[in-house]
């Protein structure tokens, strides 16, 4: 099959390493990230084929996407995954212009997240990273992830009808996941029966689905562009502990402090938190 290159231009400023780096997606399947070259991979299963598809930053505007020539998906899988599609984020980067503690922002580029393809992928991975640290999340993960096809070196993220013929059983002894091989299960049912949809990515629809709580649920929706609420968790509370001074944070102190961003307020919380830990403010 030919490859070919699809240029795809970005708003300035954007940052592929950023948006890959945002958070820890880019270590479990189905991606993979070849450092040495900026190159972000990606396996996925179209229409019952397997489909490699690959992006670099050739300019600070503009993406490169190398893809099969048949395939007619992979640029929009690619913007997807990269959240090319959330509105309002050049907005709120320049925003953080001069600001106390999230003026590198705008400077790097922050602001996206890489994230699935749909709310079954980004659900049913936060359902099993719940209260775990994230190197034994990267572990069950991709230990998971073998119920799906393999290709290339890689898997693709499993679909819930993999999940459910593998079982509660398999996913809890395989995927190490404990009591939360219960709820992935559930999930892949309710998604295999029709009960929750794959475009469904709204804060309501993920609070919905088993194993996801309030604060998973407003995470979710950020990525896919709703930060209209705060993601209120332990990171947050010990990044205003422990930089601000505050003795025991509520999440209303959150929101008196975040709440000049409007629509953005959860962004800015969570990339406050992360600028924090990476010792940027």
């Amino acid at each position: 099959m030919a490859r070919i290159q699809t240029p795809v231009p970005v708003p300035p400023p954007f940052s592929l390493e950023q948006v890959v780096f945002a958070h820890g997606w880019w270590e479990v399947c189905p991606f993979q990230w070849l450092a040495d070259e900026g190159r972000l991979m990606r396996l996925d299963q179209i229409s019952g084929q397997l489909r490699v598809a690959s992006v670099v930053q050739a300019k600070p505007e503009e993406l490169v996407v190398e893809h099969d020539s048949d395939d007619l998906s992979a640029v929009d899988r690619m913007r997807t995954v990269l959240s090319l599609d959330v509105l309002g984020v050049d907005e709120f980067q320049r925003s953080c212009d001069g600001h106390p503690t999230l003026a590198w922002v705008h400077e790097t580029g922050a602001g996206r997240f890489l994230r699935g393809v749909d709310a079954w992928e980004d659900a049913s991975k936060a359902v099993c990273f719940t209260n775990l640290k994230w190197a034994q999340a990267v572990r069950c993960l991709n230990a998971l992830s073998e119920a799906g096809p393999k290709h290339q070196g890689l898997h693709c993220w499993p679909t819930p009808d993999e999940f459910v013929e593998r079982g509660e059983r398999w996913l809890r002894a395989h995927g190490r996941i404990g009591y939360r091989a219960r709820f992935l299960h559930a999930l892949a049912e309710q998604f295999r029966d029709g009960v929750h949809r794959r475009e469904q990515v709204a804060r309501s629809d993920f609070r919905a689905m088993p194993g996801i709580g309030p604060a998973t649920a407003a995470y979710l929706a950020g990525m896919w562009g709703d930060w209209t609420v705060l993601s209120f968790d332990s990171s947050i509370r010990a990044c205003l502990r422990e930089r601000d001074g505050l003795v025991a944070p509520t999440r209303e102190d959150a929101e008196v402090r975040y709440g000049y961003f409007g629509d953005f307020q959860g962004l800015a919380c969570l990339l406050d938190a992360s600028g924090w830990r990476r010792g940027f403010s």
